[in-house]
């Protein structure tokens, strides 16, 4: 089993282009992408931020609905 570098919060929301404090609110309010919690440390899956990227594409005709 390959195990993937888990990111941190900070490296997160960089990636996602988002501040941390974003990042933190949809994480308490069940909004954002999945997460890993090793006892108090948050960590993110690259590829569960991708899968959230990818989940939270849109087209201009899908939003205005």
């Amino acid at each position: 089993m390959t195990i993937e570098r888990l990111l941190s919060t900070e490296e997160a929301a960089k990636l996602l282009g988002m501040n941390r404090s974003w990042l933190d609110r949809a994480r308490t309010s069940g909004t954002g992408p999945t997460f890993v919690r090793i006892g108090r440390i948050v960590k993110y899956r690259p590829e569960d931020l991708r899968r959230f990227i990818e989940q939270s594409s849109t087209t201009n005709e899908a939003a205005s609905r």
